[in-house]
């Protein structure tokens, strides 16, 4: 019986360890994002963006897409919604004005007036010429100042 009590806890002890050594590390190699965002000198208030996975480009063959909002300048991307080794195209928008107020009852959906009116220049969104190479090394934070 003594040695079964020893079998347990060696196994408690091995469990214990195995988990602390993979904190910290995604098992699918995904890295946590962050970054600042200005627009014209100042940090932007709100948008929005994204990474865009150019072509088949991740390490494994794993192409992630995530984006983030962009709050008073900053924005993460957790861990476990971050991106995996490889390239990415970014792409950050932030409309004009506020959106619509919802009509009760209404959907919403597009309205006569037409799209939104984007703040960040086309090459930074629709025609994005932004590219980032995300490292298992890192760094792992991507700042942008936008004219």
């Amino acid at each position: 019986m003594r040695s079964r009590a020893f079998t347990l806890i060696d196994l408690v002890v091995l469990l214990a360890a195995s988990a602390a050594a993979g904190c910290g590390n995604a098992p699918d190699g995904r890295q946590k994002i962050s970054g600042t965002i200005t627009l014209k000198g100042v940090p932007l208030d709100e948008g929005l963006i994204e990474f865009i996975p150019k072509g088949d480009s991740s390490a494994k063959g794993v192409a992630t897409r995530s984006g983030a909002l962009i709050k008073d300048g900053r924005y993460v991307i957790p861990q476990d919604k971050g991106l995996v080794p490889g390239t990415y195209m970014v792409m950050i928008s932030a409309v004009e004005g506020s959106a619509p107020e919802a009509t009760p009852g209404v959907p919403p959906g597009p309205t006569k007036k037409g799209r939104a009116k984007d703040r960040i220049p086309a090459d930074y969104n629709r025609t994005t010429k932004q590219v980032v190479e995300v490292t298992k090394e890192g760094p792992h934070e991507f700042n942008y100042t936008i004219p």
